[in-house]
């Protein structure tokens, strides 16, 4: 259960700006990107109707500045630990907004649900 975890899952909320630091330096698309993190991912996990922005799937979606830098500061992760691997990495790419459901996510207020294999 990662909800019991002493850490949490650290560093999981840098997991897309490590991706496309890396991606990008090797010349990935954002688009290749977000098949290998989004796409893929619903797939193998049986998730329908996630993964894709297509008509009919829900709006979970991240809105992404793909150029813009930050240095890592474990102060300001909201972990529930503040460590990290990548303290004091400068990384490319910042997420400015997650959507469920096409619904902000509120990190005051966290929501949803345990999701199982085939669950909509």
């Amino acid at each position: 259960d990662f909800g019991l975890a002493w850490g949490g899952i650290a560093s999981v909320q840098l997991s897309l700006p490590v991706m496309w630091t890396e991606a990008a330096r090797r010349g990935v698309s954002l688009s290749q990107l977000c098949t290998w993190m989004g796409t893929r991912p619903a797939e193998l996990v049986g998730l329908p109707g996630r993964g894709a922005i297509e008509a009919g799937n829900r709006a979970d979606l991240v809105v992404f500045a793909p150029e813009e830098t930050f240095v890592v500061d474990p102060a300001k992760l909201l972990h529930r630990n503040p460590i990290s691997a990548y303290a004091g990495t400068q990384l490319r790419g910042a997420v400015r907004t997650t959507l469920l459901g096409g619904v902000p996510v509120d990190a005051a207020q966290p929501s949803g649900r345990l999701l199982r294999r085939g669950a909509a």
